[in-house]
């Protein structure tokens, strides 16, 4: 295992409102055209800002594509050889009908770095929609006649209950 999960931090808000962070990563292409006319892994810039994942073909060029981590999570794979030394994967996979962003690079610190971050900030995602679940049930119960004339608690769902 080239990182470790006891590094992931906690994010609050004002921790994800000013997450930023920039480097360079190999992107995977999984096209057919990919790997016989061109290459399968091309250079590429991205910046994490607050949850969103954006990339660049060029260092200052047009952003070619965002990403939202909400419903992300990450995957280290295992580091991969190749000719120009030991690469390290990051795989990037979303819930709900995404296919799965792979990135790599030489320098396992930044890897490690970018993997923790991107994890934090989707488990801070996860977490802030469903705190806001729980506060719009507790909202609409507390907004219903009867439910305290009759003894009931006006509670949201269970830790780890999957939302209604």
């Amino acid at each position: 295992a080239w990182m470790c999960l006891e590094e992931l931090p906690v994010l609050d808000e004002t921790i994800f409102e000013a997450q930023h962070l920039q480097a360079c990563f190999f992107k995977y292409h999984d096209s057919a055209v990919r790997g016989r006319m061109l290459p399968r892994w091309t250079m590429r810039y991205f910046e994490l800002q607050a949850g969103v994942l954006l990339y660049r073909r060029r260092l200052g060029g047009a952003v070619r594509g965002t990403m939202c981590l909400e419903n992300a999570w990450v995957v280290a794979e295992p580091a991969k050889q190749s000719p120009s030394g030991e690469f390290f994967v990051i795989r990037v996979d979303w819930a709900h009908s995404r296919a799965p962003l792979r990135l790599s690079c030489a320098s396992q610190a930044v890897a490690s770095q970018w993997a923790l971050a991107i994890a934090a900030a989707a488990e801070y995602l996860r977490t802030r929609g469903k705190r806001r679940q729980q506060q719009q049930h507790q909202q609409q119960m507390g907004g219903r006649r009867g439910v305290a004339q009759h003894g009931g608690t006006a509670a949201g769902p269970l830790p780890g209950a999957p939302p209604r």
